[in-house]
């Protein structure tokens, strides 16, 4: 009598099966967790510059003259984390308002995210779905 060891096929194609099933599971969770991750990295560099627009108004009692890079010299920090996103200041006497615009990823078109002096929130595209920042 021989005896065969190994694996029919039936048994490899059910591997296959349950393996192409978890991946499917798996795939659109971990897209979602790196584009949450990314949203959370810019609202972190957008609190940033916040706190050096702050830091700015303190020092010369208005908001004019601030950008990216003369608050980066003044506090310290650098605020282009990569290349995903894009930010940009626009300032007068009073007022400020920062935008983070998406360039990279699966919702490279879709969210530019704003905030202005008062700390209201606001995205260009609704559609967007990772933009809750908490509390500001």
């Amino acid at each position: 009598m021989r005896h065969n060891k190994g694996f029919s096929l039936i048994e490899l194609m059910m591997v296959v099966i349950i393996i192409s099933v978890l991946v499917t599971i798996a795939l659109p969770n971990y897209a979602r967790s790196v584009e949450r991750a990314k949203c959370a990295q810019a609202m972190g560099t957008i609190k940033s510059l916040r706190n050096a627009l702050g830091s700015w108004y303190t020092a010369h009692g208005e908001y004019t003259g601030a950008d990216a890079t003369t608050l980066g010299n003044e506090v310290y920090a650098t605020f282009q984390d990569n290349d995903d996103w894009e930010y940009a200041i626009a300032v007068s006497a009073a007022t400020y308002e920062i935008t983070a615009t998406r360039q990279r990823g699966p919702h490279s078109e879709s969210p530019n995210l704003v905030v202005d002096e008062m700390g209201n929130f606001d995205t260009i595209d609704s559609n967007y779905p990772y933009t809750n920042p908490g509390n500001w």
